[in-house]
């Protein structure tokens, strides 16, 4: 039977089923931060914010009681804000922690918490800038806590939506008008809506669903993926997950444009130069060759915001990366300096110039995305990790057996955290399969297939393999 540690720990982040979350876990949790931040970071104000998700409300009223006593000032969020704009508050407040309790995608029976440390430093286990979020897990483990503290710290209110459509605005290329025709914007009653729609309601021709911040999501799973789409009369959906760090955007046909084709059309608007520019193991090929042919050098990256942005702080001329789940990262240059981080305001800003401004190349990317057969990453259940480590195992090595090749580090041979099987001919193949870091004895999947045939009994062998 696992811990509560290792049901809340995991590699990038906290995240478990809200029932865990008791009084007593919060406390030995928030005491376990609060040290880390004081001795290991010398912090001594934490930024504390939390998306819609019904038990965020008295997570963050606990963790800011316990913060207070241990004497550290706390910039409160006490009502919903996406993750995008908890970054960018950090990003205002570089030398300060933060702590943004949300679940991101994960059904509403889940909540958890992403860790920062100054300089916008993701605090994870692969990131020893800052130490890493097993020593966090060391101290909770144990019961360290901060004994004795000299003060009672106090709490900052400070609104800066505005602040945050601003710089998003003024960081895109200012040439060219926004789309000027209809989009459907659904927020599945997550958190985005609160900074992005006082904005979006400027513009005559959107429209709005699910944009109340609901932590029961009543309309369903606040995973964009999951959604089925049926119909919808606007030109475009374009849908953002529980705590609006995903992006998804839909077409007519009712076929996602994919993100790496939407990250490949707004690149010029979040910068003028070319350089490099990374993309996860799922990214078709096609776009990869287009990327090149047009410039970039393109690198491939783990998924996962931490390690994404670890490797985007190491390398500042990187420029922006993309995760076909629907997370953009762009490195952001704020005061004089460069900050690997999300804002999906400055995304969204760049998306809606792109589709007034480059129809022509909108439509060869998506012609180029509807050349090939794509079977969108699916998850599968197992009983165990073990379970679940060796059917991943088993199902590389068949691949391997009819010929595929294998990708499964970066490169300066480090472990890629995925495993991308190929097969290079007139009729090409990419398998992706990789362990979920955020849900217990979970798998990903995702095919692409030159020929939709090819596609299917490529996607039914390994179905097969899994129900054995």
């Amino acid at each position: 039977m696992l811990s509560i540690a290792d049901s809340l720990f995991h590699l990038s982040d906290i995240r478990a089923d809200s029932s865990l979350f008791s009084s007593e876990t919060i406390d030995r949790l928030t005491n376990a931060e609060a040290l880390y931040f004081y001795k290991d970071l010398g912090v001594n104000t934490v930024i504390l914010a939390r998306d819609a998700r019904l038990s965020g409300s008295d997570i963050l009223d606990t963790k800011c009681n316990i913060l207070l006593s241990l004497g550290f000032d706390v910039i409160l969020y006490q009502n919903p804000i996406s993750t995008p704009f908890f970054y960018f508050a950090c990003l205002n407040y570089i030398d300060a922690a933060g702590i943004m309790i949300s679940a991101s995608h994960n059904p509403k029976n889940y909540n958890g918490e992403k860790l920062i440390g100054p300089n916008l430093i993701p605090i994870s286990s692969n990131y020893e800038k800052t130490g890493s979020l097993d020593k966090i897990r060391n101290y909770f483990e144990s019961g360290c806590k901060i004994e004795n503290p000299a003060r009672k710290g106090k709490v900052i209110i400070k609104d800066l939506k505005d602040s945050y459509i601003e710089f998003a605005k003024n960081y895109i290329d200012n040439e060219g008008s926004y789309f000027k025709g209809s989009i459907l914007f659904d927020f599945l009653s997550g958190s985005a809506s609160v900074e992005l729609l006082p904005y979006l309601t400027t513009f005559s021709s959107f429209s709005f669903k699910n944009f109340v911040p609901n932590g029961s999501f009543p309309q369903g799973d606040p995973n964009p993926i999951k959604r089925k789409i049926t119909s919808f009369d606007e030109d475009y959906l374009i849908m953002f997950d529980g705590d609006g760090d995903r992006m998804d955007v839909i077409s007519k046909d009712l076929k996602q444009i994919p993100p790496s084709a939407i990250f490949t059309l707004i690149l010029p608007y979040i910068s003028k130069k070319k350089g490099t520019v990374c993309l996860d193991p799922k990214a078709s090929p096609l776009i990869i060759k287009y990327l090149n042919s047009n410039g970039y050098k393109t690198l491939t990256v783990p998924n996962g915001h931490s390690q994404i942005k670890r490797i985007m702080n190491d390398d500042k001329s990187i420029i922006a990366a993309v995760e076909e789940s629907g997370h953009y990262y762009i490195n952001i240059k704020y005061n004089d300096n460069i900050y690997a981080t999300e804002n999906i305001a400055i995304v969204l800003l760049a998306l809606l110039k792109a589709l007034e401004n480059d129809s022509e190349k909108l439509s060869f990317l998506i012609s180029l995305t509807n050349s090939y057969f794509r079977e969108r990453e699916w998850t599968y259940s197992f009983e165990d990790n073990e379970v679940r480590k060796a059917k991943l195992r088993e199902i590389t090595e068949i691949f391997l057996s009819l010929g595929y090749s294998k990708k499964d580090t970066l490169y300066d041979g480090t472990p890629l955290g995925s495993v991308i099987l190929t097969k290079d001919t007139d009729n090409w193949v990419q398998v992706t399969l990789r362990a979920s870091e955020t849900e217990l004895f979970i798998a990903r999947f995702e095919v692409l297939a030159k020929v939709q045939e090819e596609g299917k009994k490529v996607k039914a062998l390994i179905m097969d393999v899994l129900s054995k």
